[in-house]
């Protein structure tokens, strides 16, 4: 299998597992949702996983790292370039990414009724 079918084949995993990781989140959570609507939620829940994951790895680069991947992005760079980027400049990525997923995880989990009552903002005059 040359480079490029390794690369195809590893897409297709990473988006069935963060497909697997949404499902997941869904079958807890069990929200209200129309099943018409089912598909468009899952899409944007998959975004927003995908955004918290890409800000942590970004917030743990120096300053001139950023600046070196805001470059590639430029780039268009494709996707191995970018996780060989993110694989050299970042001990223990893997754990990283598990560790953000499990946040995203916690935080959309959380039963929001368990949460202390919140005193009324206060008013400007």
């Amino acid at each position: 299998m040359d480079s490029n079918q390794n690369n195809d084949k590893n897409k297709v995993l990473d988006y069935l597992a963060l497909q697997s990781f949404v499902d997941e989140l869904i079958a807890k959570r069990k929200p209200d949702i129309p099943s018409g609507e089912l598909p468009k939620y899952k899409e944007s829940l998959m975004l927003q996983v995908l955004e918290a994951v890409n800000s942590r790895l970004v917030g743990l680069l120096s300053e001139s790292k950023q600046a070196e991947l805001e470059k590639l992005l430029d780039e268009s760079v494709e996707q191995p370039k970018l996780y060989a980027f993110f694989e050299q400049n970042i001990p223990n990525l893997v754990a990283e990414i598990t560790l953000s997923m499990a946040e995203f995880r916690e935080g959309y989990l959380i039963d929001l009724s368990t949460l202390p009552d919140l005193p009324p903002m206060p008013i400007k005059k």
